[in-house]
């Protein structure tokens, strides 16, 4: 049983790698929310071909959310980390299907970035902009902004 399961997940492994390397990921996928990282990561099960799934962090797309502990700067930005990860599990339900499109293989091992689409339709990275709890991002160097000259 042991043998059968590490095989599909090697599988599904190589079938992730080789359709991102080879941009073949179709658009909206659906992933199950299992947890909540922070503003912009969270843990889910992606649904990557019929009964094939992984399980992986998406970092969303186009924003950047401020730390809440490990990388943040100051008591400012914690706690806007804080609200902003209150803010994203208001959104991000565990066991919810959400839809990931334009999927790519991020920085760090074992973890994608995509746009996510909420159950109702609207984009997340939209909706966490919107309500000023996170910055446009489009990678590169992370601008600083929730400090504001306070120091840690």
């Amino acid at each position: 049983m042991r043998h059968a399961y590490f095989m599909s997940l090697v599988t599904g492994l190589c079938f992730f790698a080789t359709a991102l390397s080879a941009g073949e990921m179709p658009d909206h996928v659906p992933a199950k929310v299992l947890y909540v990282k922070d503003g912009d990561t969270f843990r889910a099960i992606v649904t990557i071909w019929p009964d094939l799934s992984l399980e992986t962090d998406v970092r969303v797309a186009h924003i950047d959310t401020p730390e809440e502990k490990r990388g943040s700067e100051c008591e400012a930005e914690r706690q806007a980390g804080k609200l902003a990860s209150e803010y994203a599990k208001s959104l991000l339900r565990r066991q919810q299907t959400v839809f990931l499109s334009k999927i790519r293989k991020g920085k760090y091992a074992g973890r994608i970035i995509a746009e996510v689409t909420l159950p109702d339709g609207r984009d997340y990275g939209s909706a966490m902009l919107k309500a000023k709890h996170a910055i446009p991002y489009e990678g590169g160097r992370k601008r600083k902004v929730w400090c504001k000259g306070e120091k840690s």
